[in-house]
């Protein structure tokens, strides 16, 4: 196939192609809460009772009807009392109180609870200044935080401890999920070697498949490890297409340059279809983005850092929109940092620098590394941030406002 003259596009163009190349998976399973953390809700979730489900105290203390609040200083007779799990089943008159505790159901009489710190007790009769409550504190209204029918958990969102927590709460044992995105991960190169086994004089060990192992376990896909492949057309093209009938999406590192070596993109040129640009970024320009047999496939570049990087950016937002995850979830969170140094860099090209934060007066100050090589695996563990530098400007002086990326949720 004769070669083409690859176009360079920016990393919002990138990322709208390739996102556009993009289907939700439908499978669907339903699962345990616990197995439901870090998964993608499935279908829009509506709560079958109320939150609280009756009305109830907020403190531990006494309630009684606010009516009782005259003159200075008030003295209720103790009637009983009402404990969680054990409500107060009586009246409670005008002049009359009972002791509550936290959480426990509020007698219909009543109408308002004053902390046991605020009051006296003395042989049967609790007293307080009138003014040490106002009407209706303390109490908790049946329904105040979740109505029935209320939408509590909304399709495509990505569920955490808190959504489970919630769920349980009421009185949901199981929700429906999507099933996890099978990704194949596929590294390319004789150079490589398998960590653990011995790693004679110019060969490398297998990091990429590890860290992108990790990365896609942690948004929760199925990995397909075709662990390394020799650098031989026959063999790569036997590793891509097992892998497009078994998997929804794939990912290699390495070969994705246009080296004498690197065939990978010629490949999916040859049994699939690949995107006829590369992008004005660094580290990560070598990546390309095609498809095979209809699955997305993602050419990562062998350096480490630059793997991190692309997978950051474009793959980890495509396996969670394969998810049918909501917009709001697969776009990177960003904000405002401050540089705390002059930065240069080349015109036209955005720059993913790793940097340190440090809170200052001021804001949050971010420090780029000394170390920007896309090969320092190590600066990937002492980095806080990854700062997006535009494409447009050649200078960023001490105190400009850029946006950051946490590598803690990005890696996790």
């Amino acid at each position: 196939m004769p070669s083409v003259a690859l176009r360079h596009v920016s990393v919002d163009e990138a990322r709208a192609f390739i996102f556009s190349q993009v289907q939700p998976i439908p499978r669907f399973e339903t699962v345990s809460l616990t197995d439901a953390v870090g998964r993608i809700a499935a279908e829009s979730v509506e709560s079958p009772t109320a939150i609280p489900a009756y009305t109830n105290s907020a403190m531990d203390g006494f309630a009684f009807c606010a009516a009782d609040l005259q003159g200075k200083t008030v003295a209720l007779k103790l009637t009983g009392e009402s404990l969680a799990g054990h409500p107060y089943s009586g009246r409670v008159a005008a002049g009359e109180a009972v002791r509550i505790t936290t959480g426990a159901a509020v007698p219909a009489d009543c109408d308002t609870v004053i902390p046991f710190e605020k009051t006296t007790e003395t042989a049967g009769t609790v007293t307080f200044s009138a003014d040490a409550v106002l009407p209706g504190d303390n109490i908790r209204h049946r329904g105040e935080t979740v109505s029935v029918g209320d939408i509590v958990i909304s399709r495509g969102t990505r569920l955490t401890a808190a959504h489970a927590a919630l769920l349980a709460n009421l009185g949901l044992a199981r929700v429906t999920v999507t099933a996890p995105v099978r990704a194949a991960v596929i590294a390319t190169g004789d150079e490589l070697v398998e960590p653990g086994q011995p790693c004679s004089e110019n060969h490398l060990y297998n990091a990429n498949s590890t860290m992108l192992t990790a990365l896609l376990t942690a948004l929760k896909a199925e990995v397909v490890d075709f662990g390394i492949v020799p650098d031989k057309p026959d063999a790569v093209r036997d590793a891509f297409l097992r892998a497009a009938d078994e998997c929804d999406i794939l990912f290699t590192s390495g070969g994705a340059a246009a080296g004498e070596a690197d065939f990978t993109h010629k490949i999916l040129e040859d049994e699939g279809e690949i995107a006829p640009w590369q992008i004005n970024m660094r580290p990560g320009k070598p990546m390309r983005f095609g498809r095979l047999r209809g699955k997305p496939v993602f050419l990562l570049p062998g350096n480490p850092v630059a793997c991190a990087v692309t997978f950051m950016e474009f793959a980890r937002a495509t396996v969670l929109a394969l998810s049918d995850a909501a917009d709001e979830v697969t776009l990177p969170r960003t904000f405002p940092v401050i540089l705390a140094c002059d930065v240069k860099k080349k015109e036209g090209r955005a720059e993913f620098m790793r940097a340190t934060l440090e809170r200052t007066t001021e804001g949050l100050s971010a420090h780029p590394l000394k170390d920007q090589s896309s090969a320092a695996l190590t600066t990937l563990t002492e980095a806080d941030v990854i700062l997006t530098l535009p494409a447009e400007g050649h200078e960023f002086p001490a105190g400009t406002v850029v946006t950051a990326q946490l590598l803690s949720e990005l890696l996790a």
